[in-house]
């Protein structure tokens, strides 16, 4: 199959931090317009309910005490937009903006699939379930990317005499390779630059340690997915019936991505119209607070008097007034949003780019986990703020499942964007707090909304944003509940990283099935003397090895969400002279 080049530079959630990094900020109307939406678009069938007359004024009913009227008025006037001029069949911008979620592409076989053949990872001893490091035996691990992942100085790879697009049979492979084959980027030390921005860019980021594995996977021209090589910490043999559900509910999600990339690609990002943009607010220039400031206290000489009824531009205040009447300037003056907005339909975004992603070949990074409460644990606390990966994984968008769940309480998925500084005039710390939200040594971010993590709904959204999941517990304390995910974490597609078509299963337990089958002669060793060879192999890597690493690249990640965190998201706002 002849593979078609994503070559559109898509928006990276890792910046310099500087103030011009991040997108436009929202303002203040726009972002109230934005949670009514998200209030409705986070109802199950919104596009079918939204046309009742029944049900609309119900909903505008429970709206009115918390959203004023007109933003209630825009939001709807745009939902019945897209609803009366989107095709059959087309999926609708989610409760954010930039994602996309469906509660009906997982058709209920493929759910029953999913669930049935994952309780294959579920159900085994005690003693070999996976709990999370840290998570106080909540958060189940079946399949997770940070187990057995790359580890630079280890892990080996299959370069020699390979083709660019060719996927090594892992069987016959296995326990071979170089570790010269899998090299980090040159390491830099921090302790060789004075502060941490002066790293540079592209190694800010980046691990020089650890690197999670992708799997290849190709959409044909129809759409449908096919994976071409392991994934990482699910055997193929074992679990070939949960490969192709995978790859039948990945097919599904094709469409969500598609239009989450089409948004997330840096043009189209950047061309971005606001709802309501700075410019419809009114922020009384200095000349028209001065003038207003010395007609109402009467403050006028004889020659002003003669001037009120003239052009703006023609007053002037007294000489000796002007330092007075600026210093009341920021304070006093009046800035309102507009009275009364409309909806725009050009306000739409028409991206000039769309991104379709048949006939590529992708490389996905899987995850399977359970969030697992009982009445001796009834409570998760929720997570952190975070993006997916570092630049490493060049995670461009997340997709997530929620596939079963089952006595819990409603919880939300939240979402926040780093924003760039807005223009302002000098000294303007009235306008950017009534326009924007903003105060000097704020946080550079927004937050700009939720998604409600119901059962069997399906979620995409663009890794430029940090999320975070909220608390949640049981809703009867006497019985045990569960949360059940699946992810797929997609890697930029204009960009390729070292993934398992040429890196061999590091996991020795791979490799002891394969020794132990009838055709193997070590087969016919007594199992004391298999195992000891076994345990003397240093290559694959144990069990207790790959723990020791997923601690450690837990730990090298933590401290980079926060460095992350700082630097880029809550890189304070400087209402500074300039």
């Amino acid at each position: 199959m002849v593979y078609k080049n994503i070559t559109e530079d898509f928006t990276s959630p890792f910046t310099e931090g500087d103030y011009d990094d991040g997108i436009k900020p929202y303002t203040l109307l726009e972002l109230e317009i934005m949670k009514v939406l998200c209030e409705i678009k986070n109802k199950v069938n919104w596009p079918q309910k939204i046309i009742s007359d029944e049900i609309r004024s119900k909903w505008i009913q429970e709206l009115s005490p918390h959203f004023s009227e007109s933003a209630i008025k825009y939001a709807i006037d745009e939902l019945n937009f897209y609803v009366e001029n989107s095709p059959e069949g087309k999926i609708f911008p989610g409760p954010v903006d930039r994602t996309y979620i469906s509660d009906s592409i997982i058709p209920s076989y493929l759910q029953e699939d999913l669930i049935n053949q994952v309780s294959k990872l579920e159900n085994v001893p005690e003693k070999e379930l996976d709990w999370h490091p840290g998570s106080n035996k909540q958060v189940l691990d079946l399949v997770h990317p940070s187990l057995f992942p790359v580890v630079f100085g280890e892990t080996r790879a299959i370069n020699d005499n390979v083709e660019p697009d060719e996927v090594l049979d892992w069987k016959s492979v296995m326990g071979t390779g170089s570790i010269d084959n899998v090299k980090s980027k040159s390491k830099v030390e921090l302790s060789d630059h004075r502060y941490y921005n002066d790293v540079p860019l592209e190694l800010r980021y980046y691990s020089f340690k650890y690197q999670w594995l992708p799997t290849e996977m190709e959409i044909d021209s129809n759409g449908k997915a096919k994976i071409l090589s392991y994934i990482n910490n699910l055997h193929p043999d074992i679990h070939k019936e949960l490969y192709t559900t995978l790859e039948k509910v990945f097919e599904r999600f094709i469409p969500l991505i598609n239009s989450t990339l089409t948004d997330s690609i840096s043009t189209n990002l950047n061309n971005y119209r606001e709802r309501i943009s700075e410019s419809a607010y009114f922020n009384e220039s200095f000349d028209e607070f001065a003038k207003r400031i010395c007609i109402s206290e009467g403050i006028l000489s004889d020659d002003q008097k003669l001037e009120v009824t003239g052009d703006i531009e023609d007053f002037r205040v007294e000489d000796e007034l002007a330092d007075e009447v600026y210093d009341r300037y920021d304070q006093e003056k009046i800035v309102e949003p507009p009275k009364d907005i409309i909806f725009d339909p050009t306000r739409i975004s028409d991206c000039q780019k769309q991104i379709n992603l048949n006939n590529t070949r992708l490389q996905v990074i899987v995850k399977l986990a359970n969030i697992i409460l009982t009445p001796d644990n009834p409570k998760y606390e929720g997570g952190v703020w975070h993006v997916e990966g570092m630049q490493n994984e060049n995670i461009v968008s997340s997709s997530i499942y929620y596939y079963d769940q089952e006595n819990i309480s409603e919880s939300q998925l939240d979402l926040r964007v780093g924003v760039c500084e807005p223009s302002y005039e000098q000294g303007d710390s009235k306008g950017v707090l009534k326009i924007f939200g903003l105060v000097d040594e704020c946080a550079l971010v927004q937050n700009i909304g939720h998604i409600n993590t119901l059962k069997n709904r399906c979620i995409t959204f663009p890794n430029i944003y940090q999320h975070k999941v909220q608390p949640f517990e049981l809703l009867d304390k006497t019985k045990p509940g569960f949360r059940k995910i699946l992810c797929f974490f997609l890697v930029d597609p204009s960009k390729r990283i070292i993934s398992t078509a040429i890196v061999p299963p590091q996991q020795k337990s791979w490799f002891e099935i394969e020794l132990n089958k009838s055709e193997n002669k070590i087969n016919k060793l007594p199992y004391e003397i298999s195992q000891l060879i076994s345990e003397k192999l240093e290559w694959p890597m144990s069990l207790d090895t790959a723990k020791s690493h997923r601690e450690k690249l837990m730990e090298e990640r933590k401290v980079f969400v926060s460095a992350e965190t700082e630097e880029i998201f809550e890189r304070p706002f400087s209402l500074c002279e300039h």
